[in-house]
């Protein structure tokens, strides 16, 4: 209903106004933006946040600067994970009684029902079939009680952890900060660029097989002497083009090609990742409805967006070329 609507009032714009007064449109591959904007570098998605560091040895700094408080937290975490346990065994304990409760009385009665002298009498099995479903009744009750605990067992366990994380990642809204941070960055960009190219209507032309939803993992206990930062094509030496830009001789130039078909199929391959990015923004404008045909604006507010972070000019060049050859779409 939503997207026929859609489809409506586009017609009604286009087609109800004069000619010379027709409305423009334009269109962004979002998933493209988001993708390669240089803060989304930092995110990873695993753990569904943004890193604040921009080194390993800024991570080894800061384990070895909070050494007390993680220790600390981890125990707490640990002692927190055994009552987990012991409460779960207790779940288990309940729930094996009523099972020989409950299959001791339905022995009685189907001893009682298999006795040849009972062949022919009308049996009342009222009272027992009335303490099954109190056993049942009392076991619901008992576990109801036992998940609540393992809930705020848990829940105290994540809080814990979080305290960790925050040591390196941004969390909770921190991590929201950031991502609308980024998405107003990029709506700003993409207007000022609509404005100037005198664009009414944007579409996303974001395409994937199904709709991209915020997804919770569970978290991990958090162990900063294994952390890493992730790979960034912006700060990464491995990733510079500059040089495979700037050769002359006809062996450079053959070089420089092969560098350049290499480096458009990382960015192709990232391209092919993206709907695990694509998730930091699924709350936001990611899943916009899209309609064919417009002017593609994609270009130009990657390479505003890019200057803005002072992304070296080869790199800006190579993303460029990308997106207008379709290759990193």
């Amino acid at each position: 209903m939503k997207i026929h609507l859609i489809y409506i009032l586009l017609f009604i714009t286009l087609f109800s106004v004069p000619a010379q007064s027709q409305v423009k449109i334009g269109s962004v591959n979002m998933a493209v933006i988001y993708n390669f904007h240089p803060m989304v570098q930092k995110y990873i998605p695993d753990e569904e946040c943004f890193m604040k560091v921009d080194s390993n040895k800024e991570i080894k700094d800061i384990a070895e600067k909070n050494s007390s408080l993680i220790l600390k937290l981890t125990t707490q975490i640990g002692q927190i994970y055994i009552k987990i346990k012991d409460t779960e065994k207790r779940f288990h304990k309940i729930d094996e009684q009523a099972y020989r409760d409950r299959r001791r009385i339905e022995t009685d009665i189907e001893s009682i029902q298999s006795n040849p002298a009972n062949k022919n009498k009308k049996l009342d099995f009222s009272k027992e079939e009335n303490k099954i479903k109190e056993i049942e009744k009392e076991k619901k009750e008992n576990i109801l009680k036992l998940n609540l605990e393992i809930a705020e067992l848990k829940n105290k366990s994540s809080l814990l952890n979080d305290k960790i994380r925050s040591l390196i990642y941004y969390t909770g809204e921190e991590h929201k900060k950031v991502t609308e941070k980024i998405v107003n960055e990029v709506n700003e960009v993409i207007a000022a660029i609509s404005r100037k190219k005198g664009l009414s209507v944007i579409l996303n032309s974001t395409q994937f097989n199904r709709q991209i939803r915020a997804k919770k993992n569970k978290k991990r206990i958090l162990n900063l002497s294994s952390e890493a930062v992730s790979s960034n094509i912006y700060r990464d030496k491995e990733y510079s083009v500059k040089q495979f830009l700037s050769g002359h001789t006809k062996d450079q130039a053959n070089y420089a090609k092969d560098a350049l078909d290499n480096n458009m199929k990382l960015y192709a391959d990232m391209m092919e990742e993206s709907e695990q990015f694509a998730r930091a923004f699924a709350d936001y404008n990611l899943n916009s409805q899209i309609i064919a045909g417009g002017i593609d604006i994609t270009n130009d507010v990657m390479t505003e967006i890019l200057n803005k972070y002072n992304v070296d000019k080869s790199i800006i060049q190579l993303i460029s070329l990308g997106i207008k050859s379709k290759k990193i779409y």
